[in-house]
Order: C-alpha cells, then structure tokens, then sequence
C-alpha cells in the first residue's frame, strides 16, 4: 500500500502530509485537497481528532455516532471496488481504524484508558475487590462456586450482582470528574483515576461470572 509516512514533513513543528499519489500536500481531511485521493486517517491525528472531538473524558454521544456513520460511508470498502489497488487498501485500513476508534471512545473504561495513552500516562492494573463490598464479594465468590444453586441462592445472587452494578456505574461516572481534574493539573487524580479503573473492571468480571453462572442454572 501507499506509504504516507515517507511523504510526511513538518513546518513549525507541524506535520505535514505529501499525497501518495499527486505528491501534493493533502490538507488535514481523509481525502487530498489536489486530486481527491483517499488518504491514511491515521495521519490526521488520534481518534478524537479523527471525529472531530476535543482531547477530553467527557463526549457528545450523538456527535461521536453521526460522525462515525458520515465516515463509515466515505470509507465503505463497496465504494472502492472499482478503484487503484491502493485505494481499496487504504479504504479497509481506514475502515478498520475507523471501527477500532469508535469502539474505543464509546466505551467510558477504553476511552478512559486511551486518554491515559495519549498523555503519554499509564497506569498500574491492580484489580482487587473494593472493601467496602468485600462481605458481598464473599458471598457472591461462595455461590459462584457452588454445585446447585437454591432459590434462595438464585435471589441473593441476583441482588449481588445488582449492588455490583450499581457501585460500576457509579465509579464510571466519577471518571469525568477526576479526568477534569488531571487535565486541570492536578496530578493525585492519576492515582484514584487508576483505583476507579482497576474496580470498574473487577466488578465487571465478577458481574459476568454471576451473569454466567445465573444463565447456566436456568
């Protein structure tokens, strides 16, 4: 496939980007401004940019869609069947980032982590159960691993895996706030960042082994 790298140059530390195939510079957009090419939309930055978005936690659902749907149809690989080999490449190379992209900024947990990323930020994965729900976790880790469910069993599961959502969705919604905070310079949000991202996915995987597990015993 056409390689936009060896065409890139920057000015004032800007990348600039050569057309694969006019040599042309391409302009910011998926397309070249000169001959209307197909372009890499790897080149117009991360996927915030790619939909047009600013470099924060919180974003607009329905801007997030719309903007996906609008690309999904400029990169249909079916619009590229008649066109040069390296068209219809980079049309399911851009497709293909263009998914893993919106699968990334519509889950809060991956958009969260890929903020990290793009701040050159990890963070350390330490998935242990929250404390306050240890009684729970407890009770909840003593059915999983029961033979036979009872009713009763089946009800206080249930009810289990309900508290265990509820307490996800609440520490998704605190990662908006704390994010405002780093972005803001407040460097002690990156650590309880971290402890809301590490219970976010402990809940989640206890909650679909319960999930599971209520399933089987149908």
């Amino acid at each position: 496939m056409p390689n936009p790298d060896s065409g890139a140059m920057t000015l004032n530390g800007a990348a600039r980007h050569l057309c694969w195939s006019c040599r042309e510079e391409t302009g910011q957009g998926p397309f070249c401004t000169h001959c209307v090419k197909i372009q890499p939309v790897e080149q117009m930055g991360d996927y915030f940019a790619l939909f047009g978005l600013s470099r924060r936690y919180e974003v607009d659902d329905a801007a997030l869609k719309d903007k996906f749907w609008e690309l999904s149809r400029k990169f249909h690989p079916d619009f590229y069947a008649a066109k040069s080999e390296p068209e219809r490449e980079l049309a399911r190379d851009n497709s293909a980032y263009l998914n893993a992209a919106f699968r990334t900024l519509s889950d809060p947990v991956k958009r969260a982590e890929y903020l990290l990323a793009c701040q050159a930020r990890g963070y350390r994965v330490n998935l242990v159960p929250p404390q306050e729900l240890f009684e729970d976790i407890l009770t909840a880790g003593e059915l999983l691993e029961s033979a036979a469910l009872t009713d009763d069993d089946e009800t206080t599961l249930r009810a289990t895996g309900r508290t265990f959502a509820g307490r996800r969705a609440e520490r998704i919604e605190s990662l908006a706030r704390l994010f405002e905070r780093l972005l803001n310079g407040d460097e002690s949000a990156q650590a309880e960042i971290e402890d809301a991202l590490n219970e976010i996915k402990y809940l989640r995987t206890i909650g679909e082994r319960i999930e599971q597990r209520l399933g089987a015993n149908v």
